[in-house]
């Protein structure tokens, strides 16, 4: 799903909802411009989120959700 479409579902279309997502999510960057500016790069190239993981990748990235990858499996 792409990040302005999760951002639309989470935070709804309401003023505000873009400042909620980045209040949220402080860790993306040390600065608030600095949230600013990726989101907004995020948003102009299409980056998805991962549901399931929350992770933000670029649209043309690859993700493996399969547990037999060996990445992430703690077994």
């Amino acid at each position: 799903m792409e990040i302005s479409e999760f951002i639309l579902k989470t935070y709804g279309d309401e003023r505000g909802a873009e400042a909620a997502f980045l209040e949220e999510n402080k860790h993306i960057a040390r600065t608030l411009n600095a949230r600013k500016a990726l989101l907004f790069r995020w948003k102009k190239q299409g980056y998805q989120v991962n549901l399931a993981t929350g992770d933000i990748y670029l649209p043309t990235a690859s993700v493996n959700t399969s547990k037999q990858s060996g990445i992430n499996n703690a077994e």
